[in-house]
């Protein structure tokens, strides 16, 4: 439920499922987290709010993203005043977690892993052929 709230941008659902205990580092069979889809989608003051409130920012995707990649990635483009200021905040708590930047490629995260190469399966948002009990189904 976490990852549909998220995907429709309906944050009032994500604060209630998450202050009901919903998990939030629930995984899609990609590997996606919720905090990872609100990146996918450039909603960074949302990924801070999960990480505020236990997300875990470095958990990667079966393609090897990361929320500090998605982020790199957006702040060396031109983004608006406010998205650049969300995610600059954002940045800023992720180091002080202990996130390093520059953030790794995807290509490296598989291979540290042991990932090897993505595949249709593992888009950002699900699909089949994640490997039993390495994922969940979405939340």
């Amino acid at each position: 439920l976490l990852h549909t709230a998220t995907l429709q941008r309906r944050w009032d659902r994500l604060r209630l499922l998450a202050d009901r205990g919903a998990a939030l580092d629930a995984r899609t069979p990609s590997g996606t987290t919720p905090a990872m889809l609100a990146a996918t989608l450039g909603e960074w003051a949302q990924v801070a709010w999960l990480v505020e409130r236990g997300a875990d920012p470095t958990i990667p995707q079966l393609s090897g993203g990361t929320v500090a990649y998605r982020l790199e990635q957006a702040l060396a483009r031109s983004l608006p005043e406010a998205a650049r200021r969300d995610a600059e905040r954002l940045k800023a708590l992720l180091v002080a977690r202990g996130v390093r930047f520059p953030a790794e490629r995807p290509s490296e995260v598989r291979a540290r892993l042991g990932l090897g190469q993505p595949s249709a399966a593992t888009s950002p948002v699900g699909g089949a052929g994640a490997p039993p009990g390495r994922v969940g189904p979405p939340a």
